[in-house]
């Protein structure tokens, strides 16, 4: 089992959107996870038991948090690649 938690802090206190997705999609981490990949948005946990055909090819992952109170524009992505 892999996982991985999202931390942010708000220098206004305001509450914090988070998000995960991949790279497909509009580009803001909302495109589709892979297969068995989760994401938890109020734990703010992302989870994936990968399959053994899932081994090998790569799969880019965006992680991300938005301020909601503040709009559109400020928000904050975390790209990585698991393989």
């Amino acid at each position: 089992l892999w996982t991985y938690k999202l931390t942010a802090t708000d220098q206004d206190a305001n509450v914090l959107s988070y998000f995960a997705g991949s790279n497909t999609g509009n580009g803001f981490g909302q495109g589709v996870l892979p297969t068995g990949m989760t994401f938890d948005s109020a734990t703010r946990i992302l989870s994936w038991i990968p399959t053994v055909a899932q081994l090998g090819p790569t799969n880019e992952i965006i992680v991300g948090v938005s301020d909601p109170v503040m709009g559109y524009g400020n928000m904050v992505e975390q790209r990585f690649t698991l393989t």
